[in-house]
């Protein structure tokens, strides 16, 4: 008997020091634990797959010291990597790369792991990723993330060890019931809203205290949003809901994939241009340039004090009627070597470009948009060309940093937030009013008027850039207005309800508000697209915009398309990459740029 309980307390004492070797703190150098059960939710840098190791680096690349990312001068990829789920997906959808710069948080870049979604389906030049954002919010509620998810195009949630949710970043998506397939074949007519005041009104002075309603096409659709019972309902039932959805974006996907191979397959350059590529690892690693074209060019390494050194590739010069292929190989230590391709090319070879204008005065180059005669441009410049991509932004880049009214608190009535849809218009309105007061820049200057003191219609004061109880007070009423209303918590608001916000206007302002939308949140109608960034390129105003599973209205503030060189014997095309920056409606949180595809547009005018 002694003997079996002396064998019961060592097998004991055994198991104990077995599991407390199990949760040991790491050995330093290494990461805290952050596995539960067997779900890991950090992996190495060097664990994943070498293609997205180079496609996000080559991105800090590509845009370091450009307007599109600020602050990434400095920037290289942390060595901690994310990976994301869908639901409907069995391995992971995406990675999730967190930037850093002098050792601290810069941004992030989330790749998709396939066709499913674009190349680069999400990224920022600034803040925490959003894993680190929903583990944060998890550990304030004594919750523990095991796996991370990737919903929809900004909707992010976390579950713990037993498959239960544990925190998200916005609101889960709402069930869309009723979609059908055959309209991924034959979408649905775009619909338009214009409201124009009753009265002219030179400046705010006297505002009109009426306004007329122009509609065009469908104003609802045969569908119905419902909420989830739980989060293993939305798992399950995810591709049954959203499957419209996903189709759609597979589809819309395709083009920026062709121009991705394209980009990581072989890389046209001509006389005066320049490359500069990432070399995954720093110092001086082996680099072996061959073929043809390396008489052609003259390289540079750029060696940096953090993260990866880069190699500048300049083409000197071509031989006209030839094209000159050019190897580059570099090996890292502990890497297995990887080879980019270039093709060199004379500049006098027929290349097919979208129409480029000169802006003399600027010194800049300007794209002659499609449409764009139709939009005059107050400011001269319309967009800055950096190589091969271009990109503008709204104004002077102020940002109303509002967010959605939470629970009861007053103003509120209602037993749901105030949503998304009613926060960007206030945005929207916020920042026009806050440029109206810019010495520096006359477009928006007779529109003071649009927010006055305490959100209400007395004097004219400036908007404030940052939530106060005015801001609140004008949320509100724009919610009112646009007949925002509540399900499973979250409140959306249909998009041919969203021109009333123009209702907020009266007796305010003589802004004139428009809206393009597809009832159905139909996201391939080009010129949906077309409406925001012409917004953004040619009235330097931002533009609401309609994302995700008819869920979200964030304000976006930022466009850029690149180009990629294609070829196929003397033939030469392009491919592009489109992305909006927008402004989430979470008081800064969350922001960054997306594909820029949508099923909505809301502007103003002055």
């Amino acid at each position: 008997m002694k003997r079996s309980m002396l064998l019961l307390l060592l097998l004991t004492g055994w198991l104990w020091m077995g599991t407390r070797v199990a949760h040991a703190d790491p050995p330093d150098g290494q990461h805290p634990s952050h596995v539960v059960g067997d779900a890991a939710i950090n992996l190495a840098l060097t664990d994943v797959p070498m293609e997205f190791q180079r496609r996000a680096a080559q991105l800090i690349e590509d845009m370091r010291g450009s307007a599109l990312a600020p602050g990434w001068q400095d920037a290289y990829l942390d060595d901690t990597v994310r990976p994301l789920y869908r639901p409907d997906l069995e391995e992971p959808a995406y990675y999730e790369f967190r930037v850093l710069s002098n050792n601290e948080p810069a941004g992030y870049i989330i790749l998709a792991t396939g066709e499913h979604d674009f190349p680069i389906a999400h990224w920022n030049f600034a803040g925490e990723p959003p894993t680190y954002l929903i583990e944060n919010k998890a550990q304030e509620q004594d919750q523990r993330v095991a796996r991370f998810y990737k919903l929809d195009v900004l909707d992010y949630a976390g579950e713990d060890a037993e498959g239960e949710l544990a925190a998200t970043l916005g609101d889960l998506p709402i069930k869309v019931v009723g979609l059908d397939p055959a309209w991924l074949e034959h979408p649905p007519e775009m619909s338009s809203a214009i409201w124009t005041p009753s009265t002219y009104s030179p400046d705010d002075s006297t505002p009109p205290t009426s306004g007329n309603v122009t509609l065009t096409g469908p104003q609802d659709a045969p569908i119905e949003l419902e909420a989830w019972s739980s989060w293993q309902e939305l798992k399950q039932d995810y591709q049954q809901s959203y499957g419209f959805f996903l189709e759609e974006l597979r589809q819309d996907a395709q083009e920026a994939w062709e121009a991705q191979r394209e980009a990581e397959g072989e890389i046209v350059l001509a006389p005066g241009e320049t490359y500069t590529l990432s070399l995954l690892c720093s110092g001086h690693p082996p680099i072996e340039i061959a073929g043809p074209g390396a008489a052609m060019v003259q390289t540079t390494l750029l060696s940096r004090s953090q993260g990866a050194s880069g190699l500048r590739i300049l083409v000197q010069n071509a031989v006209f009627g030839q094209e000159l292929p050019l190897d580059v190989t570099v090996a890292c230590p502990g890497m297995e070597p990887f080879t980019t391709h270039f093709l060199i090319i004379e500049n006098d070879v027929t290349v097919f470009l979208p129409s480029i204008g000169k802006n003399t005065t600027a010194g800049l180059h300007g794209v002659l948009l499609p449409s764009a005669q139709e939009i005059p441009s107050p400011l001269g410049e319309t967009a800055v060309q950096n190589e091969d991509w271009y990109w503008a932004w709204a104004g002077t880049n102020e940002l109303t940093l509002y967010t959605q009214i939470p629970f009861h608190p007053p103003p509120a009535s209602s037993s749901c937030t105030s949503g998304c849809g009613a926060t960007a218009w206030a945005m929207l309105f916020g920042w026009a009013d806050y440029e109206a007061e810019n010495p520096l820049w006359n477009y928006w200057h007779a529109r003071y008027g649009i927010y006055r003191e305490h959100g209400g219609i007395g004097k004219n004061v400036r908007a404030p850039l940052h939530m106060d109880d005015g801001v609140r007070f004008m949320i509100w009423e724009i919610k009112k207005d646009i007949k925002t209303w509540c399900v499973g918590g979250s409140a959306p608001t249909f998009p041919w309800r969203m021109w009333r916000a123009a209702y907020y206007l009266e007796q305010r302002s003589g802004t004139k508000l428009v809206t393009h939308y597809n009832v159905f949140g139909y996201n391939r109608e080009a010129r949906l697209r077309n409406y925001a960034r012409n917004s953004i390129f040619y009235r330097k105003t931002p533009a609401i915009i309609g994302i995700g599973w008819l869920k979200h209205y964030p304000l976006a503030h930022g466009y850029y398309w690149r180009s990629y060189r294609k070829h196929f014997l003397w033939w030469h095309w392009t491919t592009y990459d489109r992305y909006f920056w927008v402004n989430q409606g979470w008081g800064g949180p969350g922001n960054g740029w997306v594909p820029a595809r949508t099923w909505f547009a809301g502007e103003i005018y002055p």
